[in-house]
């Protein structure tokens, strides 16, 4: 082999030498810019989700106002004002019912729940009036036939009317339910439209949130119980249901009277339903 050759030879090796040393930090490299672009990504992701967790909050904080505003329009309103205030603005029904919905999901019974249990334990062929229906559970879970009222028709079936001219006759009905549905300043006047739906010997259900009649000595709920006995009831049950709601059930006399009006009974005034915010 000649000189020239063998130095050929020798710069051959040290190419071969040299390209076999630089591929794994190339491959290394290689390999960290992925973990850099890996991490970019994990960052962008967790940098996005955090935004949509603090956007989620901010929206559920906004739905909460809005809630705890049309709670209050609609327990300071008369029947008529809330009747026409929802007639000219429905979508304000379903936010209220949405946010009322959020409210009452960790309790640990709903009221609704508490009038399924005592209609299942009642004649089946009575007739129900569901004051206040909301989206009409009522109707879909007893064995009775029940006839839904509200200020809008959340769904099928639903009677649109103001509580306090329910388009039904007079001793009609078995049973009338107010299921946390006594809203408004002039709430009596809801409860005296039962009176005139109800059968003589039928039954006012009633729920309603503790705090609205709570006072240090329950004259609120004393005097409550008084207009109902007024206009012709007896009350029959009076018990609390853990520490959100109470149950009230009257049944109407045979010689109840039919000339009360809601102005004559000095009906007490009824602390606004509030929720906590969430």
């Amino acid at each position: 082999m000649s000189p020239g050759e063998a130095r050929n030879r020798k710069d051959l090796f040290k190419r071969r030498k040299f390209k076999a040393k630089r591929k794994p930090k190339l491959e290394g490299k290689r390999q960290m810019a992925a973990f850099k672009d890996e991490d970019a990504g994990s960052s962008r992701t967790k940098k996005n989700t955090g935004k949509s967790t603090v956007l989620a909050q901010m929206k559920q904080k906004l739905q909460g106002s809005r809630f705890r505003w049309l709670n209050e329009l609609l327990y300071t309103s008369s029947g008529s004002e809330a009747f026409e205030i929802i007639r000219k603005q429905p979508e304000l029904y379903q936010e209220y019912h949405t946010g009322y919905s959020q409210q009452t999901e960790g309790w640990p019974t709903r009221p609704v729940d508490e009038a399924i249990k005592w209609l299942k334990c009642k004649p089946r062929q009575w007739l129900v009036a569901d004051l206040g229906c909301g989206d009409a559970e009522l109707s879909n879970s007893v064995a009775q036939e029940v006839k839904s009222f509200d200020l809008v028709a959340a769904v099928p079936g639903i009677i649109v009317c103001n509580i306090n001219e329910v388009p039904m006759a007079s001793a009609s009905i078995d049973v009338a339910i107010f299921c946390l549905s006594l809203m408004g300043k002039d709430y009596g006047s809801f409860v005296i439209e039962a009176s005139r739906l109800l059968k003589p010997g039928g039954w006012l259900w009633i729920a309603e949130v503790q705090s609205r009649f709570n006072t240090k000595d329950n004259i609120v709920l004393y005097d409550f119980i008084h207009c109902v006995e007024q206009i012709g009831f007896d009350i029959r049950q009076n018990e609390r249901k853990g520490s959100h709601f109470l149950v009230l059930v009257f049944q109407k006399r045979e010689d109840s009277m039919k000339t009360n009006t809601f102005e004559s009974l000095g009906w007490p005034a009824l602390k606004v339903c509030q929720y906590k915010k969430r």
